[in-house]
């Protein structure tokens, strides 16, 4: 790893004269080596590379070097050396004065060089820099793979990584929070939240890609910064955050810190896999409680006994919470970034519920791509807080949540009850956030009925009475008169009472609605099915 500035300080090259300001000359690393008498050359070389040449082509035009060395320029070519007294004597003062102009460093190339040899001294230095670099890779590669091996934490790679390449590291989760920081962060006037803010607008955002950034700092010092995206996961990435890249000492290179993010990539791949295997393990425990048969199989004592290592506490209190996120709820074909929502929310939710509700659990059902908190103890303002998680993961995901609330019991052989509860108000939820289990008594039983069946049960049962459409203020007043009837189990006196009308007129319009139904309405089993079909008919379906 060499750059220009580097290079022309060398003994051997002292004889390269810079005819452009020496200001130019950066720590820009030198990638490769081209020698040309092509002027539009620029079209057939990579970035980074050191141009020679003997200026034929402009022997009779020295002007058309600026068009020339613009297009150098475009190209990201790190400069460009002329050998001088074959070709051209001498460069145009326009020409050096455009170089300077666009930042472009020009050196002379005395007579008795011959391109060819010192192409091959200047990629020698290249070379071998870059066998250094490779070795020095390979060796924290190496490094690596025996902490792995050790079962290394996170914390101890990313301390030994800062060690070697003598450079500060935070690791960061998908949700832009810290896993792990070197200690050059362990005091209180060095925070890493300090820089991470710094960081937010430039960098850790969707829509920026991973490299070097330059922030300033309070104290006005600008330091670089690099940011490189490791893929656990495929659209929300870990990053790996390295300080003062630009400064790193040799043989530390970008090959270097890319070996160096693929150990990470793994160990992260290893952890989440670990970490599967322990959701998968409470998620069949959980199914195990809502599982009837599984369930009568534990007594009280060894219940508890097996269920403390899930987590589960001897309470009074247990209250089942179903989360989906809407992506998923809206899609046909669940795509890989909805899914990766969904597993992220519920890890986001695994970590920091405790913020929220104490002694609750939050269990992965990945069948069902859904997260169910299980509350243990009877929380305050349950609907502030479940709204707080919603936003919270809408800012880091830019995921939507729903929440489907089942009712409390007092002890954990009724957690299938809240769980099923929970089921039943996701099924019956709109467009809130948040929807509670209600209680419909005997109606429940026609959760699962298809609409058209019950439509025909009501008008079947009711006739005109079934769906009527307003205008008829007879049809309107019957139907009402035999609703009330029926709710005052077929006694005239309350209904004429609760209706305010003479006892006569009650029983005139019951006549009415027998002849309309051809049914006996105070018979029980008439009477039930005409209950059932007038509030069934009231039903939003």
């Amino acid at each position: 790893m060499i750059s220009l500035k580097k290079l022309l300080d060398l003994p051997r090259f002292s004889d390269l004269k810079m005819i452009t300001d020496e200001s130019l000359l950066t720590d820009q690393i030198i990638k490769s080596v081209e020698i040309t008498e092509t002027p539009d050359v620029a079209n057939f070389i990579p970035k980074n590379v050191l141009v020679l040449s003997t200026g034929m082509a402009f022997e009779d035009k020295p002007a058309d070097l600026i068009p020339f060395i613009e297009s150098l320029i475009h190209a990201e070519a790190i400069g460009l050396g002329i050998k001088i007294n074959r070709f051209l004597k001498k460069i145009d003062p326009e020409v050096i004065a455009f170089a300077n102009e666009k930042h472009f460093p020009i050196f002379l190339v005395p007579d008795h060089y011959q391109l060819g040899s010192l192409l091959h001294q200047i990629m020698n230095i290249v070379w071998n820099t870059e066998r250094e670099e490779i070795e020095f890779a390979l060796d924290i590669q190496k490094n690596f793979s025996n902490l792995l091996i050790q079962d290394a934490s996170n914390d101890l790679l990313v301390n030994e990584f800062s060690r070697m390449i003598e450079s500060p590291i935070i690791l960061l989760d998908p949700f832009k929070e810290i896993i792990a920081q070197s200690r050059h962060f362990n005091n209180r006037m060095n925070r890493p939240d300090y820089y991470l803010d710094l960081l937010s607008e430039q960098v850790l955002s969707d829509n920026r890609e991973e490299g070097s950034f330059i922030i300033e700092q309070e104290d006005g010092e600008k330091r670089n910064i690099s940011v490189i995206k490791i893929h656990v996961y495929k659209y929300f990435p870990h990053y790996l955050i390295v300080f003062d890249s630009e400064q790193l000492p040799f043989p530390t290179s970008v090959f270097t810190i890319d070996q160096a993010a693929l150990v990470f990539q793994f160990n992260l791949f290893k952890n989440e896999k670990v970490n599967e295997t322990l959701y998968a393990n409470e998620s069949y425990f959980f199914d195990g409680l809502i599982d009837r048969q599984v369930k009568d199989s534990y007594s009280m004592s060894n219940w508890f006994q097996v269920s403390k290592d899930y987590g589960y506490i001897d309470s009074d209190y247990y209250q089942v919470i179903n989360v989906h996120t809407c992506n998923l709820l809206k899609e046909r074909t669940k795509s890989l970034r909805s899914n990766e929502k969904a597993l992220l929310s519920y890890r986001w939710l695994r970590e920091n519920i405790a913020e929220y509700f104490n002694e609750a659990l939050v269990i992965w059902r990945a069948e069902n791509q859904e997260s169910i908190i299980i509350l243990q103890e009877e929380p305050d303002e349950i609907e502030v807080k479940l709204q707080g998680i919603a936003r919270k993961i809408d800012r880091i995901l830019d995921s939507q949540l729903t929440f489907s609330v089942g009712r409390s019991f007092p002890n954990w052989e009724k957690i299938e009850q809240s769980y099923i509860q929970a089921n039943l108000a996701h099924n019956e939820r709109k467009d809130e956030i948040i929807t509670f289990y209600r209680d419909k008594g005997m109606y429940q039983l026609f959760n699962d009925m298809d609409r058209n069946e019950i439509i025909y049960f009501c008008k079947k049962t009711l006739k005109d009475f079934a769906y009527p459409d307003g205008e008829d203020d007879v049809i309107t007043d019957l139907r009402h008169t035999l609703d009330v009837y029926l709710a005052n189990q077929c006694e005239i006196t309350k209904t004429a009472n609760t209706l305010f009308i003479h006892r006569n007129t009650v029983k005139y319009r019951i006549n009415r609605c027998e002849e309309i139904l051809g049914v006996k309405v105070d018979e029980p089993e008439e009477s039930l099915n005409l209950r059932l079909a007038l509030n069934l008919s009231k039903l939003d379906l």
